[in-house]
């Protein structure tokens, strides 16, 4: 019965961590864009870089999202199952 107790015990701790991690990579923030003065290559070619980085990243960010929040349905839902056989 101890070992089933630390089981769960350590169950529920890396379900947590997971939320919590889940919760500090998805909080949405984003980087400020600063205006270029027209003909500044340079900004315009960072602008542009950013642009694509922002275009794959977000995609990217709702996968990961999805992702973890099925391994913590999935885990919640085993952690169910092996409480309540």
């Amino acid at each position: 019965m101890p070992r089933q107790a630390s089981r769960r015990r350590l169950l529920l701790t890396l379900l947590t961590a997971l939320l919590a991690l889940a919760l500090c990579l998805t909080t949405g923030t984003r980087p400020a864009h600063a205006g270029c003065v027209l003909g500044d290559i340079i900004c315009e070619g960072q602008q542009a870089i950013q642009q694509l980085i922002d275009q794959y990243v977000g995609p990217l960010q709702l996968w990961l999202q999805f992702t973890i929040d099925k391994m913590i349905y999935q885990g919640l839902y085993q952690l169910e199952l092996s409480i309540y056989p």
